[in-house]
């Protein structure tokens, strides 16, 4: 591990620190790691909230090496003191007017990066982002009225084209991979949200499909297909 050659632009390096790149060691390594780290994590916080009444840790979830929690809110004026969590009444007031996600999300990660001097924690929250909504993978989520809302999310980078209608492939397909996208689109974005919402999600397909050289009936087809499916998939969950 403390010898990994690699090459980069022609040049042999070596890798000064970290574990070795694109070794099967590594990954093993970082899942061994991430769970020791989760269950000393979730431990140091049930001891630091221990004061907070009604406080709960509702979820803890990763993938790869991104961990999504679900939290109640930490009180105004909270500080980790000694691995504690305590609440300053001198910092209440200037807390109140930072959001509540904000404040327990970065006390938080301090608590994340007193387990490991090598492990250093980022966060995000929702309303780091201007939709209050954050993006996780494919969707962008927030907690409101103690319900999880989330919909269809894409990074603003992404390729703005779709498959195109000039690509090699037959019609047939190109028509099946289009209805699971626009499918996919609306199964990320919460069943109870206003269907305004769902809508302009399938109206921006549309714009994707035109732009992607689809004529005006084929891009029909396609939305009306999407729907047909959709609703098969809600009735059937209403029935399960």
């Amino acid at each position: 591990m403390s010898n990994h050659i690699y090459t980069w632009d022609k040049t042999i390096k070596k890798q000064s620190k970290g574990g070795a790149i694109g070794s099967d060691l590594t990954g093993e390594l970082g899942v061994f790691i991430m769970q020791v780290w989760t269950s000393t994590f979730i431990d140091k916080v049930k001891e630091a909230t221990e004061s907070i009444p009604n406080w709960e840790l509702h979820m803890l979830q990763f993938y790869i090496d991104d961990g999504n929690m679900i939290t109640d809110p930490l009180p105004p004026g909270s500080r980790l003191i000694d691995q504690r969590i305590v609440v300053v009444e001198e910092e209440v007031d200037k807390d109140c007017e930072t959001p509540e996600d904000e404040r327990t999300a970065r006390i938080l990660t301090e608590i994340g990066n007193s387990i490991f001097s090598f492990l250093k924690l980022t966060c995000d929250f929702p309303s780091a982002h201007p939709s209050g909504l954050m993006p996780i993978l494919d969707i962008q989520t927030k907690v409101e009225g103690g319900q999880i809302i989330y919909q269809f999310y894409k990074k603003p980078m992404s390729n703005p084209l779709l498959l195109r209608a000039s690509s090699a492939m037959p019609l047939k397909m190109k028509r099946t991979a289009l209805i699971q996208e626009a499918l996919r689109r609306l199964l990320r974005t919460k069943r109870e949200l206003a269907w305004e919402l769902k809508a302009n999600i399938l109206s921006e397909f549309s714009h994707k499909m035109l732009c992607s050289g689809y004529w005006e009936q084929f891009r029909l087809e396609v939305i009306e297909a999407t729907l047909r499916l959709y609703h098969q998939k809600c009735r059937k969950s209403d029935q399960e």
